[in-house]
């Protein structure tokens, strides 16, 4: 049988479906795209000169129904040899489908393998009826189908035969202007619905003369189609978002040994929080370090703001009960680019970086800094594991009517009808980060169903080597307090209610000091350093006991007795000389009395009154005095003095 017919053909069999002449025709078929399609259009060069041919399946049904009767159809149909065309946009086609497509491609493709079989035995026009009646298939179509089949590889066919619809594809006009309107409005921050754009742009369409526009539906449909989902997520909902759409990096942390790497960040409990001498309840944040490999929690504390105090603490929390770790992760904010903690960290992107700024923490310990962005769960895993651990904390039945919601939104009925003590909720953070580590079944990578605490177990027992903090590192991991006065009567430093000594503040009394302290360990020994950094002691906390407790106040007479004993005999030894070896190097010896030189002159004084002789001595002030007055009445020889010239 054959299946392609020159125009004539067509013509032939065209009964007002199809153009009445040749010339015609064949504008019809070049109009129509027929010569595009390279498997059912050909150039066919034969003894009558040859030209275009075209496969039956191109005409209507009934111009099909025609060509066949004219052909003198046989009762087999002959395969066609296929036309050398790539099978693979077929299958891009195929797989872009719904399934009911799918579905629907391959009942035809039974139907049209029904056909063939049946045709070895009988007529086409019989096996056509034959399967129609089985499948409740029309004539026509099953034609229909058979055109879309030939030609095609057996392999292809089910791709041939799927249904196209592709609906409305041609797009209504819309004048330009209002187009560039309606989407300036629609693409803004404010995510403005797109029902208020169309009514302003129709406002102003109407005034300005603006035509054609669209129906609303017909516009929304085009804005949808032209511009993708990710370019108004981009403009409507901000990077941000745009973010979140692009999928995450997946990054194994496996090979990461114990504190081989860890992040830090802070967490703001949702728990109303009463302080010991407030009225008003508080949130407090949780500034806690997981381990990168483990994902162990290996350091934490809690404070009012996430500052660099607490960022200090939990470090020195992790240094003293874990290590000191290689590398750290952490944000960008103010509390963790603190010069106090980061200095001289030539990667920091947070204050400038000067030369003579001091030694950060971090650098102190060498540890080496990774710096990420803000609310980047993707970056420090310690977000995600927030929401497991925070969860426990937060809705603990001890947090009963203290539990604010996670958002302002999403508030409980009973907000704000209790608060929980400071000291309690310590307590219970100390003890759900305790079951957080050890609860097994974790699924993460390399877990294996293990807990975090074996997961580092393991690892330690396999030979990974963990930095220890010496005694000094973990002082500088304090908190540095205010500059404090060492009492001069009894050198002891009073602090927080405290008594602090320690044998060497002796020689600061009356001096100021610096210390440095836990503040959640105020009994704890206090670092005391002189005002220039010197380490000078660590001073014991000297525990307040009850007045008529008398064996401690005996136990603190004995310790007094004992320490001045000791100090006298460090004296004893210190002293080589003796108190009368010391008296006899200073006694004075006997000496010979020494008698003084006269002088060899003596001066005469000549007696008041006339008197010759000395005068008398006078002790008493009075009697001189009345001597004097006596002289003065009496009649004694008055010597003028000369008065100028030689006289």
């Amino acid at each position: 049988m054959t299946e392609f017919f020159r125009p004539s053909d067509f013509v032939a069999a065209s009964a007002g479906e199809l153009p009445t002449d040749v010339p015609s025709f064949s504008r019809y078929a070049l109009k129509n795209g027929w010569r595009a399609d390279r498997r059912r259009a050909r150039i066919v060069v034969d003894q009558h000169g040859g030209g275009w041919e075209y496969h039956i399946s191109l005409a209507p049904i009934e111009v099909q129904n025609r060509l066949l009767a004219l052909s003198q159809t046989p009762a087999t149909i002959e395969p066609v040899k296929p036309v050398d065309a790539p099978s693979k946009p077929l299958w891009q086609i195929f797989e872009g489908l719904p399934d009911k497509a799918k579905a629907e491609a391959t009942r035809r493709l039974a139907a049209v393998d029904r056909i063939e079989t049946l045709c070895r035995a009988s007529i086409l026009g019989a096996a056509v009826a034959i399967v129609s009646q089985e499948t409740d298939v029309s004539p026509s179509t099953l034609y229909n189908w058979l055109a879309a089949a030939r030609g095609v590889p057996r392999a292809d066919r089910l791709a041939a035969l799927a249904p196209r619809r592709q609906g409305r594809t041609s797009t209504a006009e819309c004048d330009p202007r209002a187009w560039d309107f309606i989407v300036a409005d629609y693409l803004r921050a404010e995510k403005t619905a797109f029902e208020p754009c169309y009514r302003r742009m129709k406002e102003v369409a109407d005034r300005e003369g603006w035509s054609p526009i669209p129906h609303p539906k017909t516009l929304k449909r085009r804005l949808e189609k032209e511009i993708p989902v990710a370019a108004r997520i981009a403009v409507r909902q901000g990077p941000e978002a745009l973010k979140r759409v692009y999928p995450a990096q997946k990054r194994d942390r496996t090979h990461f040994g114990p504190l081989q790497a860890v992040n830090i960040d802070g967490h703001k409990l949702d728990v109303f929080v009463k302080l010991p001498n407030a009225d008003t309840p508080v949130r407090v944040i949780l500034v806690a370090i997981q381990d990168l490999g483990t994902g162990l929690y290996v350091g934490w504390n809690l404070d009012l703001a996430e500052t660099f105090e607490s960022v200090r603490l939990a470090i020195a929390d992790m240094v003293e009960n874990y290590g000191i770790p290689e590398s750290i992760t952490l944000d960008n904010g103010k509390a963790f680019a603190s010069k106090l903690i980061s200095g001289q960290q030539k990667t920091r992107f947070r204050f400038r970086i000067k030369e003579d700024e001091p030694l950060g923490v971090l650098t102190q310990l060498g540890i080496v800094t990774h710096w990420t962005t803000p609310y980047s769960g993707q970056s420090k895993p310690i977000e995600r594991s927030f929401r497991d651990l925070c969860e426990e904390i937060a809705k603990h039945p001890l947090c009963a009517g203290a539990y604010t919601g996670n958002s302002p939104t999403n508030k409980p009925h009973n907000y704000g009808k209790a608060a929980v003590a400071l000291a309690d909720l310590e307590a219970l953070v100390e003890h759900e980060i305790d079951r957080h580590n050890a609860r097994e079944g974790r699924r993460g990578f390399g877990m294996n169903g293990r807990s975090f605490l074996q997961v580092w177990n393991d690892k330690i027992a396999a030979g990974a080597m963990v930095r220890r903090g010496t005694e000094e590192q973990r002082r500088m991991l304090l908190l540095a307090s205010k500059d404090v006065m060492v009492r001069r009567d009894q050198p002891a430093i009073h602090f927080y209610d405290n008594r602090y000594w320690a044998e060497e503040l002796i020689q600061c009394a009356g001096k100021k000091v610096m210390v440095k302290f836990d503040p959640r360990q105020l009994w704890a020994p206090l670092a005391v350093y002189s005002l220039d950094g010197r380490f000078v002691c660590s001073a014991d906390c000297i525990e307040m006991t009850g007045f008529d407790d008398t064996d401690a106040a005996r136990s603190h007479t004995k310790l007094r007795t004992g320490w001045m004993k000791a100090q006298k005999r460090a004296a004893e030894l210190q002293q080589r000389l003796s108190l009368r070896e010391l008296q006899a190097l200073v006694t004075p010896s006997p000496s010979p009395s020494i008698e003084p030189d006269q002088p060899k002159v003596v001066r005469l004084v000549a007696a008041a009154g006339g008197m010759r002789g000395p005068i008398p001595e006078m002790t008493d002030f009075n009697a001189a005095f009345s001597a004097g007055l006596a002289a003065l009445d009496r009649d004694a020889d008055v010597l003028p003095f000369p008065r100028g010239g030689n006289e």
